[in-house]
């Protein structure tokens, strides 16, 4: 056999065990970082703790601007619903919906106190609609005075 087919048989031999040691150790890093993220388990106890009994937690508001969004604000309104932190304030920040987006939050969060839904009519020039609707909100609201 020639020299420089043994030559690139040794360069191609080398070229792939670094790139297979490389990925072994991508892949271990990975695994270890994953098995070390916090869950929302390990909030909730770590929270707990942190209060201790006889203690009331923290409040929390939650603000969720939509403009429009019939169509997929269900599932994040029942999932919020199920949420059972005594402290929970969710304010519904709609910005000039024009669709049944009011509708499916009020079948779904009903008469539920810890959820309020501020209607936003105009947007200040320059302002892009969400984000003054999240401002408008965090600035004027109650919940997220208290929280």
């Amino acid at each position: 056999m020639p020299t420089w087919i043994t030559i690139l048989w040794i360069a191609g031999a080398a070229i792939g065990a670094a790139v297979g040691l490389y990925w072994s150790v991508a892949l271990r890093r990975t695994l270890r970082t994953l098995r070390t993220l916090p869950t929302a388990r390990d909030g909730v106890a770590l929270a707990a703790a942190q209060v201790g009994p006889g203690v009331e937690p923290p409040g929390v508001c939650v603000l969720v601007p939509a403009h429009n969004e019939a169509e997929v604000i269900g599932r994040l309104a029942e999932s919020l619903v199920r949420q059972a932190y005594p402290r929970l304030r969710v304010l519904w920040v709609l910005d000039r919906c024009t669709d049944d987006t009011d509708g499916v939050l009020d079948r779904i969060t009903g008469q539920d106190p810890r959820f309020r839904r501020l209607h936003v009519t105009s947007c200040p020039e320059g302002w892009a609609g969400k984000v003054h609707a999240l401002w408008h909100a965090a600035s004027t609201s109650p919940e997220a005075a208290e929280a």
